[in-house]
C-alpha cells in the first residue's frame, strides 16, 4: 500500500506517526527525514523493499506543478492532505494557489483509492468539491462540523495529551499540541482502513517520537528548550506558540526566541504582524531575531502583549539572544529553517561548557 502525504505543515509529523502505528503490526519503509522533493522522493521510492507491506512517501512543493509531477512517479493508493496553509506564497500568490497546488495529490491517486484530507482551512473545501465525481474516497478530518473524522476533544497532560474522536473513542499521544491531535486523525484514518484495530493505533500513538527541531524538547544548563526551528509559516507558527504556552503554563519564565517566516511574498510584514497579534497568554518574554521577528513583537505589542520585549539582529544577534535566557526557562525557538535558529542551542551550549570549565579550573 503507497501512501503519498503533503500538506503546508505536519508531513514529516504524520509520517512518523503513520510509521509508527503501522508498525506495530507489519514491515514497511517510509521517507527517511523530510525526503520531499525531486530528489528525495526518487530515493525514498528505490530505497523501498519487495518486502515491505506499506509505503509512506512525503510530497512536497514550492512552486506550482511539483505535487503533480512527484505525485505521478509515486502512484500512491491513499494520498494525504494534513491541512492548507499560508506557505511559500511567492510561489502561489494566495492560501487559494496553495490549496489548488496540494489538492492535485488527489489526481493521481489510483482508481479506487482514498483521499484524507484535513479541511479546517476553507480554501481546501472547493478543491475537494471539484473532483467529487472522480473514482475515489474522499474521508475529511479536522475540527470543523463537517469533518467525517472529526476532533471532538482533547485533554493536555505532562506527557502529550488525550484526544477525542468523533465524540466515541479516546486515546493518548505522545505528542502535544491541538495541530497534532488533529495530524492524529488522518493516521487513524489510514491505520484503519489498512486493518489495525483501535488497539493497535492507540498503542502505536503513544509511542510517537517527535522529528528533529518539530517541538524538539532539548534539556540544556536548567533550561527547557522546545526546538520547533525547522520551518515556519503563520498557522505552524501560531501552533507552535499555542503549544508551548500550553505545555509550559505555570513552570517557569515561558520565553518565545521567534524568527522571520521566508517565502510569504508582499505580504509576509502584515502576515508577521498578524502572528504577533495572535500571541497567547503566558509568554513571559518575547525575542524577535531579525526583521521578522521584529515584526512579529511590534504586531503583539499593538495588540497589547504586556511581557517584556527584546528585538536582536539576525546571524549577529543569536548569542545576545541566548544570553538573555537563564536557568529555569521554558524557551520555545521558531523561525524558517533558512534563519538557522537553532543555532541559539548551540550558543547555549558552549556557554555551559565553558562555566563548567571555568568551575573546574
Amino acid at each position: 500500500t503507497v501512501v503519498g502525504i503533503t500538506g503546508s505543515a505536519g508531513k514529516t509529523t504524520v509520517r512518523r506517526m503513520a510509521e509508527t502505528v503501522l508498525s506495530t503490526v507489519s514491515r514497511g519503509s517510509a521517507s527517511p527525514r523530510s525526503f520531499n522533493n525531486d530528489l528525495g522522493v526518487p530515493l525514498t521510492l528505490l530505497a523501498a523493499s519487495p518486502e515491505d507491506r506499506w509505503l509512506l512517501v512525503e510530497i512536497g512543493t514550492n512552486a506550482p506543478g511539483e505535487i503533480g509531477a512527484l505525485t505521478a512517479l509515486v502512484r500512491p493508493d491513499l494520498a494525504i492532505i494534513t491541512g492548507t496553509g499560508r506557505a511559500h506564497l511567492e510561489g502561489f500568490g494566495s492560501e487559494e494557489g496553495v490549496a489548488r497546488e496540494k489538492a492535485t495529490i488527489l489526481d493521481h491517486v489510483r482508481e479506487g483509492g482514498v483521499g484524507i484530507v484535513n479541511i479546517d482551512r476553507p480554501a481546501i473545501r472547493g478543491e475537494l468539491a471539484a473532483r467529487a465525481s472522480r473514482s475515489m474516497t474522499l474521508v475529511t478530518t479536522g475540527a470543523h462540523e463537517n469533518a467525517e473524522v472529526r476532533l471532538t476533544g482533547r485533554t493536555p497532560r505532562d506527557e502529550g495529551q488525550d484526544i477525542e474522536i468523533d465524540g466515541r473513542w479516546t486515546t493518548g499521544l505522545s505528542l502535544p499540541g491541538r495541530h497534532n491531535a488533529i495530524n492524529a486523525l488522518a493516521v487513524i484514518e489510514l491505520a484503519r482502513r489498512m486493518g489495525l484495530d483501535d488497539e493497535d493505533i492507540a498503542r502505536g500513538l503513544a509511542e510517537v517520537e517527535p522529528a528533529p527541531m518539530r517541538m524538539e524538547r532539548v534539556e540544556l544548563a536548567g533550561m527547557r528548550i522546545w526546538n520547533d526551528a525547522y520551518n515556519a509559516n503563520p498557522e505552524s507558527m501560531k501552533a507552535a506558540l499555542q503549544t508551548f504556552a500550553e505545555v509550559e503554563h505555570g513552570h517557569g519564565r515561558l520565553v518565545a526566541i521567534v524568527g522571520e517566516m521566508l517565502e510569504l511574498g508582499e505580504d509576509g510584514h502584515a502576515l508577521h504582524a498578524e502572528v504577533g497579534e495572535t500571541m497567547p497568554p503566558g509568554i513571559d518574554m518575547l525575542i524577535g531575531v531579525g526583521d521578522g521577528g521584529a515584526a512579529i513583537v511590534r504586531g503583539a505589542c499593538d495588540a497589547g502583549y504586556v511581557g517584556e520585549t527584546k528585538l536582536v539582529p539576525g546571524n549577529d544577534g543569536l548569542a545576545d539572544a541566548a544570553t538573555l535566557c537563564r536557568a529555569g526557562d521554558r524557551i520555545l525557538i521558531k523561525a524558517s529553517r533558512g534563519v538557522g535558529l537553532e543555532r541559539v542551542i548551540g550558543v547555549l551550549t558552549a556557554r555551559q561548557a565553558a562555566t563548567e570549565g571555568a568551575d573546574k579550573a
